[in-house]
């Protein structure tokens, strides 16, 4: 083994054991530190905490997690890297345990380094990262359209609001329209795509778009209902 192939041997090893145990440690001791220094908020909320919204929140929470697992796991599979569900959703969430430690960097980095292990290339592992923050931002936009809609019909009641919710409406789909353009410049001019290929893209992943579509209703049903809960 030459020096170079032994030095990155060696760090391959060390990348492995840092986004281990230590870094899980410290995701635990951040986390503490967020509970311990709202602990006073935390004990007086208990107090009138209603458990069926609570519960039922938590239960959202947790299905939309499990649809992000079950879309990185369609996007793997259309890599050539199939997973298990369960497998896929097990290293997901020991990555995402990483997001609690400033930065928010060492999630990304965790789990390029946990679907490395698994003999995943790291070329197709940052390529699928950027698949899923596309999928997740078009849909996102996309759910957020009959929001903006609302929001006009709920202010547009009141003589006072009206103005301002067409303000607001008229800011939301120029946000909607300039991100999306950005979008396809991005796409079209620095990956240097056809249109044919964009195409092919949302055909390709059309399931896992549809899915984040509804994770992303289900985890606003459940984050209302979590914070109704106190």
């Amino acid at each position: 083994m030459s020096p170079r192939s032994d030095f990155l041997h060696n760090l391959k090893r060390a990348a492995k054991f840092i986004f281990g145990i230590p870094l899980t440690l410290l995701s635990f001791y951040f986390i503490f530190l967020i509970f311990y220094n709202s602990q006073n908020e935390i004990i007086a909320s208990l107090s009138s905490v209603r458990l069926l919204p609570l519960i039922g929140g938590l239960l959202l929470l947790i299905v939309f997690f499990i649809l992000r697992s079950y879309i990185w796991r369609q996007i793997l599979e259309k890599q050539g890297h199939a997973f298990p569900v369960k497998k896929a959703m097990y290293f997901l969430s020991k990555s995402e345990l990483r997001r609690y430690i400033p930065g928010n960097i060492f999630a990304l980095a965790s789990r390029v380094t946990i679907f490395g292990n698994e003999k995943i290339p790291t070329k197709i592992i940052i390529k699928s990262l950027g698949i899923e923050a596309l999928l997740f931002v078009l849909s996102s936009l996309a759910i957020s359209i009959p929001g903006i809609i609302l929001l006009f019909q709920l202010t547009t009641s009141n003589i006072i609001f009206s103005f301002i919710a067409i303000e607001l409406v008229i800011a939301g789909i120029a946000f909607i329209i300039f991100s999306f353009a950005f979008i396809i410049y991005f796409v079209f001019k620095k990956l240097n795509l056809t249109y044919k290929k964009i195409f092919d893209f949302f055909v390709f992943y059309k399931d896992a778009y549809i899915i984040s579509l509804i994770s992303w209703f289900i985890f606003g049903i459940g984050y209302v209902l979590f914070a109704a809960s106190f």
